[in-house]
């Protein structure tokens, strides 16, 4: 499937000297995951992810994370993401607006670890007569990936400790762990992406 997108330029800040990396990962995963529609399998929430509460960041009882997590456990993939563009959309103007509580600042952090380690869409059967169940969807879950890597070069990283308390080394610790895990996952799709290829030439090599 080819994917049309068009990457603006990110928001810069003084404060933020790691800038330049993250919009080269911002790059590489919008890139990376527009070639790797995921095929059948690994269909599960990415559990190799550091979650929040590992670092002491307490779940939140409300905001938007609640809602994805509920969407994740009826797994309703179409939901979820149709909600993770919404939940972005608010993450971004709260970094903006540079003012956040901790209550907030808990609420982000848990949306993108929900975000990064949930599963992507299905590949279409194209051996099966079912028609996609995506096919509108307008690829909302890659969409999301990628908007991970623009949260995290947003996100100031000083003020975000001093809010939760948390040290900038586990932090900085957490969003290395949710991108490396995305990639990860864009790895194991190409890698599937290609074994498919390779089997579907030898199979016709035997044909007549």
């Amino acid at each position: 499937m080819f994917i049309h997108c068009a990457i603006r330029p990110l928001p810069t800040r003084k404060n933020n000297p790691d800038k330049t990396v993250n919009h080269v990962l911002h790059i590489i995963i919008f890139i990376c995951l527009g070639w790797s529609l995921s095929p059948a399998g690994g269909h599960s929430f990415d559990h190799e992810l550091m979650p929040p509460d590992s670092i002491h960041i307490r779940r939140s009882a409300e905001g938007h994370a609640p809602l994805l997590k509920s969407l994740l456990e009826q797994n309703d993939l179409k939901a979820f993401y149709q909600h993770a563009k919404t939940v972005l959309t608010a993450i971004n103007k709260l970094q903006h607006d540079g003012v956040m509580t901790r209550e907030e600042a808990c609420d982000m952090i848990w949306s993108l670890y929900l975000i990064g380690g949930a599963p992507m869409y299905e590949a279409p059967d194209y051996t099966s007569d079912q028609p996609w169940p995506y096919k509108n969807e307008k690829n909302n879950d890659i969409y999301s990936k990628a908007r991970i890597s623009t949260a995290i070069s947003l996100m100031d990283i000083n003020q975000l400790s001093t809010t939760l308390k948390i040290s900038k080394r586990k932090l900085i610790h957490f969003n290395i762990s949710l991108l490396s895990g995305i990639i990860k996952k864009i790895k194991k799709c190409i890698s599937r992406i290609f074994t498919r290829m390779r089997n579907h030439y030898i199979m016709k090599s035997f044909l007549p």
